[in-house]
This record gives structure tokens, C-alpha cells and sequence, in this order.
């Protein structure tokens, strides 16, 4: 139920900034995206190399993999700022 409450409450302020930051949020967007892809890939790779861990080489995919997410968010921003200008325009 807490959790329930915490998706409420950040989907309210979500709603409030989109409102009135647009812009400003659609690159909002795109750094959260680029955080929690860097954060998920250090984890994953930091995670391959415990002991403990089963599937050493699942987590080194996962990492590589999310990297590979990671540079494609970063060149989608780079090649398409003119689009998420506009994009931005129209929120």
C-alpha cells in the first residue's frame, strides 16, 4: 500500500511539473533515463564479480547490455535536440 501511496504522490508532482515546465521536463525525462541506465549497469557489474553470485556472466550481459542503452539514450539527445525542442513545445 505504501508503495501504491510513493507512485501516487510522484506521479501527482510529475503531472505539476509537466504542466508547467515542459520543456524543461521531456530533458528531465532523458536524464533520469540516463541515471538509473549508469546506476543499473554499475550494479550489474559491481554484482558479477561476488562470489556468491550464480550467474556471473548473466550480470555482465545485463551490464553491457544496459550500457548499450545508456549510449543510445545519450546520442538520441545529442542528434535530436532540435526534436525534443519541439516536442517540448507540444507537451
Amino acid at each position: 500500500m505504501v508503495g501504491v501511496g510513493i507512485s501516487f504522490g510522484l506521479a501527482l508532482l510529475w503531472l505539476v511539473l509537466v504542466q508547467f515546465f515542459p520543456k524543461g521536463m521531456f530533458w528531465m525525462a532523458l536524464l533520469i533515463a540516463a541515471f538509473i541506465l549508469f546506476v543499473s549497469m554499475l550494479v550489474f557489474f559491481i554484482g558479477s564479480g561476488n562470489t556468491l553470485v550464480d550467474g556471473q556472466g548473466w550480470a555482465i550481459i545485463f551490464g553491457l547490455i544496459f550500457l548499450g542503452l545508456l549510449i543510445a539514450v545519450i546520442l538520441y539527445g545529442i542528434f535530436n535536440r532540435k526534436a525534443i525542442y519541439l516536442a517540448g513545445c507540444f507537451l
